[in-house]
């Protein structure tokens, strides 16, 4: 007795059939799955830290580090160069009237090891007179290492490499303000803002209960927007140096 062969129609039916409940399973499959948390990676901000106020005229960021074959800095979704740059704009404020001061960029690098990856930071801070001469400078370096997982991909790569530099950076910070304090003194200025408003001295109570007389004290003057300008190039800043105080009275003639 010879079969007799489907028609077609009824394999075709059949074949769609199982794809779909194909199609159903596998989309079972992935909606019990849980989805991936998104990751975060916020820029670097630096406005928080104290400003360091420098008596120059402008300042200028120069970036001349040229990253090895091997750098991973790319891969950060913080990439350390990036990071240097905004330290110096939230930090860094010209306040004088001439000169000027040059942050370089030496090295702001991440580099991937057999077991560690490794990340490096140097800058140097150059004060320069209207003549263009270098009158002073102060070096800062970082460095950090992290371990380096087991088949590691560019994407689980990503956060490891943000939380080193973000720790790097926050040695920087702290390094970076002890050498400009130490090696630049001359050139950091208060950095109280102009215009603030002056303490009210303590009054005196005299002894017999009555309230001194005491006259209004003059208003502070509106403090004047000031504007950066270059001098002449003969002119050179000036470090600022505190007046000698008058202690003591004077002895009697």
């Amino acid at each position: 007795m010879t079969a007799v062969p489907d028609h077609p129609t009824r394999v075709f039916l059949r074949i769609a059939g199982r794809a779909a409940a194909l199609t159903l399973l596998l989309a079972a499959s992935c909606a019990e799955e849980p989805a991936a948390p998104a990751q975060s990676f916020p820029p670097p901000n630096y406005s928080y830290l104290t400003p360091l106020y420098l008596n120059v005229a402008s300042i200028e960021v120069a970036d001349g580090w040229t990253p090895s074959p091997d750098d991973i800095s790319w891969l950060s979704p913080m990439r350390p160069l990036d990071a240097l740059r905004r330290m110096a704009q939230d930090r860094l404020v010209a306040s004088g009237s001439s000169g000027r001061a040059v942050l370089r960029i030496q090295d702001a690098s991440l580099h991937r090891g057999e077991t560690v990856i490794g990340g490096h930071v140097t800058v140097e801070l150059d004060i320069y007179t209207s003549g263009d001469n270098r009158v002073g400078f102060a070096e800062a370096s970082a460095a950090r290492n992290t371990t380096l997982p087991p088949d590691a991909t560019d994407a689980t790569l990503r956060p490891l490499l943000y939380t080193l530099t973000k720790g790097m950076m926050d040695d920087m910070n702290i390094e970076f303000e002890y050498e400009v304090r130490h090696n630049l003194h001359d050139w950091l200025q208060e950095t109280s803002m102009p215009g603030t408003a002056v303490p009210k001295p303590v009054e005196q109570q005299p002894l017999d209960g009555k309230a001194p007389a005491t006259e209004p004290a003059p208003a502070a003057p509106a403090p004047q927007p000031q504007t950066l300008s270059l001098p002449p190039a003969d002119s050179a800043p000036t470090p600022l140096v505190p007046p000698p105080s008058d202690s003591g009275p004077r002895p009697a003639m």
